[in-house]
This record gives structure tokens, sequence and C-alpha cells, in this order.
């Protein structure tokens, strides 16, 4: 359905009640006075609507109203109108709630129906949850992906142009690193704040689930260990100000970007430590131990043609920045003394710190296993 076609009342028939258009956005661009809708199907294929009322003068949703009906008719039938008062403001909540629902329903229809308005429903479902982000609640993009129930094509959907076009900039940026840093590493990372941050309690926080999003996927591009050109350091900076983001919020996922990194840490720099900037610095090391932090570690050490292991060649202790920037004549090995072994203790966030003590641990055991191997003894 063209996002053109507002639909006044939320929702529209049309082919001889064969298919429907859900309008999910109310007050279209805040231009119209439409009511947005929301159709679901239960497990008896009753569908039904919520419609979202206009928004009036004090910024209110006054009303969701449910219309009933059997899809196995074909006829609208229309009991009592039902209302639900939902207060000076709309639940997000309530409506996150509601979709989830919604989507598991519809993931799990019968497969032997194939009438037409169940086979569309899927398409419909999409089309409303991107019409409602684009217009309504762009920052609830975010929260779906922590949604299971969603497929790829509907996380997609809930995604913001900016987070899309970070994502487009990743990929062509980190494109020819070693695996160790590439746009899935970024991705990772994207996941894992997002993660976080919904345990962490930013799920009702639009701005920072937004500044956690975009630093989270940024925060390597520019890095000191793949610069071809010192302007490349402006990358993201000359990005943020591309896509139109106001000074604060660019501000923000700069400070995170530059200031999580273990060099700066060691270095004695002093941050700010933002709920945004725990989160991101977090999930960036949490994807540096355990499993994944042990394959990256190796493909970029074999990328470096670093020597795998030498017991004559020490770990170094109380590094400054300098030293630890220097690895020439480091092992691959070392760099699980030198840094990864360090990172779970200064995880900052509770779900970082949770997280941590298992990727930890895996560590520790690999660790033991390696130097029994190497030595002959396993």
């Amino acid at each position: 359905m063209p996002v053109s076609m507002v639909m006044e009342d939320g929702y529209e028939f049309f082919a001889n009640r064969q298919l429907v258009a859900v309008f999910s956005a109310p007050n279209y661009c805040g231009e119209f006075d439409n009511a947005g809708a929301m159709m679901s199907v239960d497990e008896t294929l009753m569908w039904s609507f919520q419609i979202l009322k206009p928004v009036e003068k004090k910024n209110k949703f006054n009303s969701g109203i449910s219309l009933f009906g059997s899809t196995t008719t074909g006829n609208l039938e229309i009991p009592q109108l039902e209302s639900s008062q939902f207060g000076d403001t709309y639940q997000e909540d309530y409506f996150i709630k509601t979709l989830k629902d919604e989507v598991n329903i519809a993931k799990n229809l019968p497969s032997h129906l194939d009438s037409l308005d169940v086979k569309e429903l899927g398409t419909l479902k999409i089309a409303m949850i991107d019409s409602y982000l684009k217009h309504s609640q762009p920052y609830l993009g975010s929260i779906f992906q922590q949604f299971d129930c969603l497929t790829e094509r509907e996380k997609l959907m809930a995604k913001t142009e900016t987070v899309r076009n970070a994502e487009r900039l990743v990929e062509a940026m980190m494109k020819g690193n070693d695996a160790s840093h590439d746009a899935a590493h970024a991705f990772r990372v994207r996941d894992l704040a997002l993660s976080l941050a919904h345990e962490e309690g930013l799920s009702s926080s639009p701005i920072s689930l937004e500044i956690v999003e975009l630093a989270a996927l940024l925060h390597d591009i520019g890095d000191y260990k793949y610069l071809k050109n010192p302007s490349e350091e402006k990358i993201v900076e000359d990005f943020l100000v591309k896509e139109g983001m106001d000074i604060d919020k660019s501000s923000k996922i700069l400070d995170i970007i530059k200031g999580m990194g273990f060099k700066e840490e060691i270095n004695g720099v002093k941050n700010v430590y933002t709920p945004e900037f725990c989160i991101v610095q977090d999930a960036d090391r949490l994807d540096a131990i355990g499993a994944i932090g042990i394959a990256r570690c190796f493909t970029f050490g074999g990328s470096r043609n670093r020597v795998l292991h030498d017991p004559n060649i020490h770990p170094r202790f109380d590094l400054s920045k300098n030293q630890y920037m220097n690895k020439d004549e480091q092992t691959t090995i070392n760099h699980f003394h030198e840094k990864l072994l360090k990172l779970k203790d200064l995880m900052k966030t509770k779900a970082g710190k949770k997280r941590a003590e298992k990727r930890h641990s895996f560590m520790e055991e690999f660790l033991k296993e390696f130097y029994e191997e190497w030595a002959g003894k396993a």
C-alpha cells in the first residue's frame, strides 16, 4: 500500500473484502486527522482491529476501539464496541506487547489455510510496522530487534534510515579489514549493545537507544590499526553531519567512540561514564572475549604475521598506552594476558559483568588446554 494512501479510519477493505489495507500511523506526518489501526488474528482466526484515535490538542490517545469479526464467513460482524482508556500518554509497552503477540500469531497460522486474506497477513503486518515506525515511533525499531519472533525482513523494516545508512557505511569502510574487525564485528557489537540497553532499562528512551546503536555500529571506523589515510578519522563525524544529527546527539556518539578503547582506559583518560557509554564499551569488550574473542584474537595475530606463542617472550604488565600499541615483538597468546583476561573486571554495567563471567571462564579453560598441548602434556 503506498504511504500516500492515508486511511481515515485506519483500515479499509477492498477486492470484495478479500483484502484489507491497514494504515497504522495516526495523524500521518502531523498533517492529517486520520486514525491508525492495528490488526490481530487469534488462534481461532478471529480478527480484530485496534483503532488509535487521532491526537487531540493535549497530544493524547484517548481510546482504542476493537471491532471483532470472523474470517470464515467473510462478513463483517460488529458486536458492542469496546473502548479502553490509555490515559495522558500512549503506553508504548502495551503497543510493543500487542505487536509482538500479533507477529507471533501471524507466523503460527495453520499452513494449510490458503485464503488470500490470511496469506497476505504477513505482508500487511510488515507494512503496518514500517509505517508506524517511520511516522510515529522510530525508536521502536531498536526494541523490535530483541524479539525472537521477528523475521530478518521484519527487523530490517523496523530500522530508521540513519541506521540503514550507518550499516551501509560500515560495510563499505570495513570490507577490506580482516575478520577480527570486519562489518560482522560491528553488527555483533550493535546487537550486544541493544540487548544490554534493554537489560539496563534504556528501552524507554528513544534518544539513548539511537545513540547506543549508532555508536556501536560506527565505533571501529577510523580505527588506528587500519587507517590508510588520516582523513578517515573524520568519516564518522562527517557522516553524522550529513545525516542531519543534532549537535548534542552527535557529540555523545563521538565521545563514546573516542573514549571507549582499552588503550584510553590504561592511559588514565577520565571519561564521563554515561549509561550509553558503558553499554557500548561493554558490548565491544564482550565481543573481545569468550569463543568469539579467541577467534578474533588469532585472526588478528595471523593477519599481522605475529608469532603464535613463544615461552621465552613473557606478557607485559602495567602497560602505558604507547607500550600497549607497540606489539611488534609480542605473541598472540600474550594478548590474552595483556588485555583480554583483564576485561571482565573492567565491565561497567551489571548486565555486562554477568555475561563476561561465562566468556572469561571459557578463555581460562582454553588457555589451560593450550599450554598443556603446547608442552605435549595433553
